[in-house]
């Protein structure tokens, strides 16, 4: 299994990562649903 990351997002739409102390893009980050395991990436609305 990958290494889990902390990702705080932001009322203004903006992912965060706690460990990097750094802002993040969904072009860095893959999301997957804990239940179903699926890619939900796509549904997660953020500024790029």
């Amino acid at each position: 299994m990958a290494e889990k990351l902390r990702i705080k997002k932001y009322t203004n739409r903006r992912l965060y990562d706690t460990e990097k102390n750094a802002y993040v893009t969904l072009h860095h980050v893959e999301v997957i649903d804990a239940t179903s395991k699926e890619d939900v990436t796509a549904f997660i609305p953020t500024i790029k």
